[in-house]
């Protein structure tokens, strides 16, 4: 079964704390949702728009406490702090209503109810938005102009004029065994998107806020941790401190340290205001991953996320750049370059990239080449496959470098 219980939860939050949204989300019927709880309250939702009533907190739990069952009160306030904001509570719903059409779909065919199902499948297809003859003309005429196309540079020379940088509506995924350098790859992307004016969003799903400034502070400073941690800091240390934190101070970022789902990030993204890049580091240990409505299995529910991801990046017209583990089937191999169906849980990510950089460190498996990253267009929708380019790591700047 397809469900979204985060999406729910946004659609019905945002009605709880903006009553009038309710009529632009009203097209919603109980059994899209997947919950009893949610169903009873939707009902709920719908009756007293009926009777124009107005929706709220202390209204809907009056009149919900007339029913015989219902969820408890505290599920309001839970379901009230859902969501920062109703803006976004359109796309939100249109999100249940795909899963209650695809579990529909599902229901009838197994049923045998091909006119049923028939119906199902031209309502999904007349919800997609419909562009005309004129509007891809328009973009036809449009790509005459390099502005038209207006990249974000990753920030390496030789990756730039590889890739010709990162597009918008771009899915790019970055893949690598542990431990070589995926982290630190996507903080340098992020720090010279910021540093050109962007506004860019970076979720790590690993790290805590500190160890991020640590970082940070390597990369912006050429301060290590250890000097950090042990108070090693002599005066040009200290005034390097200041600059770094002075520039942070100005750049506009967004930076979660927490566990997210791709309906955390949709809804930060929209409460920025929109963003010029997202960085996300990781795509597996995104809640989806682990959640068991979002699949019966690993591949299935890490497929879910990167659709999602994926349509994030359709919807904002943003690149949006994702780190991805590969297998052990790296480990296993005698040449231990990466290859495309590496990626973990692979089926789904490679189908929904749009270009998938392959990270080795052939310093990681034997002293040769100490300090050099390889990164491998192994994918590219627009470009096809590139050869691989070379970065170099700067000891004293905590950084890579084209050499």
């Amino acid at each position: 079964m397809f469900s979204d219980i985060d999406a729910e939860k946004a659609v019905l939050g945002s009605v709880v704390i903006d009553g009038y949204v309710f009529k632009n989300v009203s097209f919603l019927k109980p059994q899209d949702f997947s919950l009893p709880d949610h169903q009873v309250i939707w009902s709920a939702m719908s009756d007293m728009a009926r009777d124009n009533t107005p929706i709220d907190y202390i209204t809907l739990g009056n009149y919900m406490d007339k029913l015989k069952s219902h969820p408890p009160h505290t599920y309001l306030n839970e379901l009230s702090m859902a969501v920062p904001t109703s803006l976004d509570a359109e796309h939100y719903a249109r999100i249940v209503k795909e899963h209650s059409r695809h579990n529909q779909a599902i229901k009838y065919a197994e049923q045998g109810d091909y006119v049923s199902l028939e119906k199902v499948l031209k309502d999904t297809a007349t919800a997609s938005k419909l562009f005309t003859g004129s509007d891809i003309a328009d973009d036809m005429i449009s790509l005459q102009s390099i502005e038209a196309y207006r990249p974000i540079p990753y920030g390496y020379e030789q990756l730039d004029a590889s890739t010709t940088g990162m597009h918008k509506g771009s899915l790019i995924v970055v893949g690598a065994r542990p431990s070589m350098g995926k982290s630190q790859l996507l903080l340098e992307i992020w720090l010279h998107a910021l540093s050109i004016g962007k506004r860019a969003l970076f979720v790590s799903l690993e790290m805590s806020r500190v160890f991020v400034a640590e970082r940070l502070l390597a990369i912006m400073g050429g301060i290590g941790t250890k000097d950090l941690r042990t108070g090693q800091l002599n005066m040009d240390k200290i005034g390097a401190i200041a600059d770094a934190s002075g520039r942070v101070s100005e750049y506009d970022l967004g930076l979660i340290c927490s566990a997210s789902s791709t309906s955390d990030i949709r809804a930060t993204v929209s409460k920025m205001g929109g963003v010029d890049l997202v960085l996300v580091d990781y795509l597996q240990m995104l809640k989806d991953c682990s959640d068991s409505s979002k699949g019966d299995n690993p591949t299935q529910r890490v497929g879910y996320a990167s659709k999602q991801l994926k349509s994030i990046s359709l919807e904002y017209d943003i690149p949006l750049v994702i780190a991805s583990q590969l297998s052990r089937a790296v480990e296993a191999r005698a040449d231990k370059h990466p290859m495309l169906s590496d990626l973990r849980d692979s089926g789904e990510i490679e189908q929904d990239a749009d270009v998938v950089l392959l990270l080795y460190r052939e310093d990681y498996y034997s002293n040769n080449n100490a300090g050099t990253l390889e990164i491998a267009r192994a994918k590219d929708r627009q470009m096809g496959a590139g050869r691989p380019v070379t970065l170099y790591w700067d000891a004293s700047k905590f950084r890579y470098n084209n050499k």
